[in-house]
């Protein structure tokens, strides 16, 4: 999954979103589908012009914040793993499930909790939101984690 960031004419935030399945992409390896971006399946811009922002695969890590990125380097490492969570799947009109890092059950069990993260609100082990409500770092794009868990921001 994309998710593409740009500019209305008022100057307000636009997200879009592009979702590829195993097939589209395996096209795109394999050169049977035309692409306009050869070093990635998603296109660096969408169709209205809005940015690619955020590439979203199934088990990538991503740290949750309210307002903005910078937020984060001012919290805790216990508050870190409180943000941190997996991406589980995503579907074709814009959701993203995710489960925190540290949960281990089945699909069956979990409860998701819907809509965007707040810091004020109660844990939620999981979390179901919109692209639209998307606020968050992404492994290997804005941050790396080592094995024992500390972070290193891949931006200023």
């Amino acid at each position: 999954m994309g998710i593409y960031v740009g500019q209305n004419a008022n100057g307000k935030e636009v997200r879009e979103f592009m979702v590829i399945n195993s097939l589209m992409a395996s096209g795109f390896i394999k050169g049977k589908v035309a692409r306009s971006d050869k070093k990635g399946v998603l296109p660096k811009q969408s169709e209205k012009g809005a940015l690619l922002k955020w590439m979203l695969q199934t088990g990538t890590l991503v740290l949750l914040y309210e307002q903005s990125a910078d937020e984060l380097k001012k919290i805790t490492a216990s508050q870190f793993s409180q943000r941190l969570y997996k991406v589980k799947k995503y579907d074709s009109s814009g959701r993203i499930y995710m489960i925190h890092h540290q949960l281990a059950l089945q699909a069956k069990d979990l409860d998701y909790k819907f809509g965007a993260y707040r810091a004020n609100n109660a844990f939620a082990p999981a979390i179901m939101l919109r692209y639209s409500q998307f606020n968050a770092l992404v492994q290997g794009q804005d941050f790396e984690i080592d094995e024992l868990g500390h972070i290193t921001f891949l931006y200023d």
